[in-house]
């Protein structure tokens, strides 16, 4: 991902996270609105963490170095780590929310490269 494409997805999953703080702010479905927050929180973090190792992935390749892990590990444990809470938490957090919430960056990652390269297609390119 490029440098304004991880921009342009940062600035979109802080509008998300603030439009559901105003959700749980504003409504009664605090358990909901803390699950999604808490899932968009942890896909913001694991994408942000692919881009990174992405970037130093590319770097080592054309250094001809060698090649480390994307970082899926880390990712993992981040999932599982955000599900200990929310089991743990059970009363406070909805499942089913923090799914949806886990999901959410990949559909705005999605959503970046359909209006991309629809555009792309417009200008001839």
């Amino acid at each position: 991902m490029q440098k304004n494409n991880f921009r342009r997805f940062a600035r979109d999953m802080l509008y998300i996270t603030a439009l559901a703080v105003l959700g749980w702010a504003l409504t009664d479905y605090k358990t909901i609105f803390t699950g999604y927050i808490l899932g968009i929180v942890t896909s913001f973090y694991c994408i942000w963490i692919l881009h990174r190792k992405i970037n130093t992935f590319f770097d080592r390749v054309l250094k001809q170095q060698k090649v480390r892990s994307l970082g899926t590990v880390i990712c993992l444990s981040a999932v599982a780590l955000t599900m200990v809470i929310a089991l743990r938490y059970e009363n406070f957090v909805s499942i089913p929310a923090l799914t949806a919430g886990l999901m959410t960056g990949h559909l705005v990652i999605m959503i970046h490269f359909a209006l991309q390269t629809s555009f792309a297609r417009k200008r001839g390119e």
